[in-house]
Formats: C-alpha cells, structure tokens, sequence
C-alpha cells in the first residue's frame, strides 16, 4: 500500500476489506504501506509494516525490495504515482478503474484492474497474482515497459500535438469559410 491514510478517496477501508480477505487464504500475508503518518489498523488480521514519511530514497529500496504485489484501491485520481512507480520496478499492480490510471493501465496486458468499491473481485485478482506466478511476471514485464514509455520528451511530445490540434481547431473557427463555386 502506498499513501496517506488520513485521504479516505484513497479507499483504505477497501483494501483492508481486501488484504483481510487474502489473508484468510494466505495466513501468512504481511503487507508494507509506505505512508506520510501512522494509520489506525483496527480489526487487521495481517501484519503491517508502515513505512512513515519515507525519503524518496527509501520508497525506491521499498518498491525495489520484491514485493509480490502492489494493491491501489483508489475511488478516484489524477494519475496515481504509486501505480507507476511499481510498474517502473517491475512489481505486479492490482488497481481500482480510478480514471487516472486508465491513461496507461490495461487489464491483463499490464496490469489487473476492477472497479474501485468491489473488494472482493481486487481479492480475487490479488490472489490470481499470488498464485500465478507466469501471469505476475508477465505482468510486471510489460507494466516495466510502459513506464519505460513514459517520458518527459514524450510527454512535451503529446503537448506539442495537442497545442497544434487546438490552434487549428480554433483558426478554422475563426476564419471565414472558403468561397463556394458558382
């Protein structure tokens, strides 16, 4: 897990819901929540190891240090950092459909995705990853070379195209229409 446990859009209650549900299956789950203060852990049946206010030294060494998964239950976000930084490091992503992440997350091509209040289907597919092994690393191989994609020279890149796009649209508004023929 990775973020502010005081942001309840990032859907905490879900994962919980979630994390408590993979760990009836697997008992011997312990999860990592990289976070900017404590969270309160009430009714947590796995163990957690809350990694506060970390450097951004110390989240790379945590994304890098083989973790099996990264669960994103987020109703709603812009882009979802989190979810790309695993991906960067080649670690499985389970995330919610938040908008943001539909710019670069696809369903069993780089990633798993459902929709974000439905704990018990991001259940199924943490546990799909844990079990499958070839399908986790299929995974995290092409969730690794979408990041890879993602550049700030293709990013200017974009910008440039969607400028040109915009100053055409409204130079063809603001011209007169060609003469017609006779």
């Amino acid at each position: 897990l990775v973020g502010n446990p005081a942001q309840a859009f990032k859907g905490w209650d879900v994962a919980l819901q979630v994390l408590n549900a993979v760990h009836g299956e697997v008992p011997g789950l312990e999860v990592t929540w990289l976070c900017q203060s404590r969270p309160q852990l009430e009714g947590v049946a796995f163990k957690v190891h809350c990694v506060v206010d970390p450097s951004q030294a110390k989240v790379r060494d945590v994304y890098a240090a083989g973790h099996q998964v990264l669960l994103f239950t987020s109703r709603h976000e812009a882009w979802a950092m989190p979810v790309l930084e695993a991906m960067a490091v080649g670690v499985p992503v389970v995330t919610t459909r938040c908008y943001g992440v539909d710019d670069y997350c696809v369903h069993l091509g780089n990633c798993l995705m459902a929709p974000a209040l439905d704990w018990s289907l991001l259940a199924q597919e943490v546990l799909s990853l844990l079990a499958n092994r070839a399908l986790a690393a299929r995974l995290a191989t092409n969730a690794r070379r979408t990041a890879e994609r993602l550049s700030w020279a293709r990013a200017g890149d974009c910008l440039e195209v969607a400028l040109y796009r915009t100053a055409h649209y409204f130079r063809r508004q603001r011209d007169p229409p060609p003469p017609r023929a006779p």
